[in-house]
């Protein structure tokens, strides 16, 4: 209905065929309402992102009803604005994936302390003078220094959000208010941080983003057909493992969880597929890649395998202290190792409890270090594995010294490929021996496999015990 754009809380489409009622949920409500995996009811919901249905970039509501709303045009839009920013600070990829990394990057300049009290009269309603480059050049008395000086205009605006932000939800809530905060925006950990140093009850899912959509249409009409919030009681139970993707047949035993920690311990890169994937981009230990964290050779491995910028940092676990961090891992610390600490000291690790993920807890009570490097398992641009095929493809076309995919299971040296779960490559159709030499060879069911590559030698060949060398299979297969 493109006459009827501004409509709340739904509408339904007049179809002029027989079919099923379809109905279209307020974008903003969609969000709001996708918190019901809380299993409690927030008195205020707020939602920021890029833009919602008719040019809306902010809305409050409270008792289902809209409470304030700001609009693109007029206000204009922290999610939009911070990709306009990555763009011309020369980042590269999709408009989604700017702002995040224009949050890494921004803690690479220096705060303007001059230039942040010129912006001190401005709150969310004046979003676009904000962000201005103009207002920037000028205070720099021209463009030419001001172009000199990005990561400081950044940095200096970033942290005046954080300000504008703090100062907006305090207009709807206090300390103690049940507060529900979705859109885009809300995966900015920076800011989630100084918001909840200010609100204690604020609750964030791991969905913020558009991912959490169809949750909230689903709620609505549970809702609209007046359904309790008991139904979801085994969907809450499993949140957020809860994706609709390929799971493995078996869980891992406790030998095959050894063996993962044994390999992390070792210094070894290790790919984790367990259960059903968990719900939004963060990586919250189903599907993650694993490594030791207390050095920054870790780190560049990793982002070898990742294909990500060098000044983007990553994530980390730990089971061992759940009071430094975050289970959805959406908020800041000050712990961990060089390969999770960026540049600003700051981490974000997800603290892990035996009921929020048995597997994964198990595994990282284990290890000798206390937290551990974990980011999600796929490379920039594309999705979070959701097949085995998918994992497996990625082990193989990856610097990753393993992977593990449900239960571990020993495979006879040298033995071809079943054909189970066949890599989509001709590199997989080799021999074991032709590939990594007499090596040992472990996999699980369907598929772990384990590379040693110790016995390299500099011409980029595998010298194997009988003297004889075999090419190296290569990073960039």
């Amino acid at each position: 209905p493109t006459n009827n754009e501004n409509f709340f809380p739904a509408i339904e489409y007049n179809l002029p065929f027989k079919a099923k009622k379809i109905y279209r949920v307020n974008h903003h409500y969609a969000h709001a309402l996708s918190s019901f995996t809380f299993g409690i009811e927030p008195e205020v919901h707020i939602v920021i992102d890029g833009f919602g249905d008719m040019n809306k970039a902010w809305t409050v509501f409270k008792d289902d009803r809209i409470l304030d709303q700001g609009y693109l045009d007029q206000h204009g839009s922290i999610g939009i604005e911070m990709s306009r920013a990555g763009k011309w600070l020369g980042l590269q990829g999709s408009d989604y994936d700017l702002a995040g990394k224009v949050m890494a990057l921004q803690a690479y300049g220096k705060m303007d302390l001059g230039y942040l009290s010129t912006l001190k009269e401005f709150s969310i309603k004046n979003i676009n003078e904000i962000f201005s480059l103009d207002r920037w050049f000028k205070y720099n008395n021209g463009s030419h220094v001001g172009r000199l000086r990005p990561l400081d205009w950044i940095r200096t605006v970033h942290y005046k959000i954080e300000e504008v932000l703090v100062d907006f939800f305090s207009q709807y809530a206090n300390e103690n208010t049940k507060i529900s905060y979705t859109g885009g925006v809300a995966l900015n950990i920076v800011w989630n941080t100084a918001l909840r140093n200010k609100f204690k009850h604020i609750m964030i899912p791991p969905h913020v983003n558009d991912e959490g959509l169809s949750l909230g249409a689903l709620d609505w009409l549970r809702r609209k057909n007046g359904l309790p919030l008991r139904i979801y009681k085994q969907f809450i139970k499993d949140f957020p493992y809860v994706q609709n993707d390929e799971a493995p047949k078996d869980k891992p035993t406790k030998k095959t969880i050894q063996i993962a920690a044994n390999y992390i311990n070792e210094g070894k890169i290790v790919g984790w597929y367990q259960g059903h994937g968990e719900i939004g981009p963060r990586a919250l230990g189903n599907r993650s890649i694993l490594c030791k964290q207390n050095s920054l050779r870790f780190k560049t491995k990793v982002n070898k395998i990742k294909k990500r910028e060098e000044f983007r940092p990553f994530g980390g676990a730990t089971a061992i202290y759940p009071e430094r961090g975050d289970k959805y891992m959406l908020s800041t610390t000050k712990h961990g190792g060089k390969a999770i600490r960026h540049i600003d000291k700051t981490s974000r690790v997800q603290t892990v409890r035996p009921e929020d993920n048995k597997l994964f807890y198990e595994l990282l009570i284990k290890l000798k270090e206390l937290y551990v490097l974990n980011t999600s398992l796929n490379i920039q641009g594309k999705p979070i594995c959701g097949k085995i095929q998918e994992a497996i493809d990625l082990f193989y076309n990856s610097s990753m010294d393993c992977l593990i995919v449900g239960k571990m299971k020993k495979k006879e040296k040298g033995r071809k490929w079943d054909g189970r779960s066949r890599p989509s490559t001709d590199l997989y159709k080799k021999n074991w021996n032709e590939i990594f030499g007499n090596k040992n060879v472990v996999v699980t069911e369907p598929s772990f496999v384990s590379r040693d590559y110790s016995n390299e030698d500099p011409n980029n060949t595998i010298t194997n015990n009988d003297g004889t060398r075999t090419d190296k299979v290569s990073d960039k297969s």
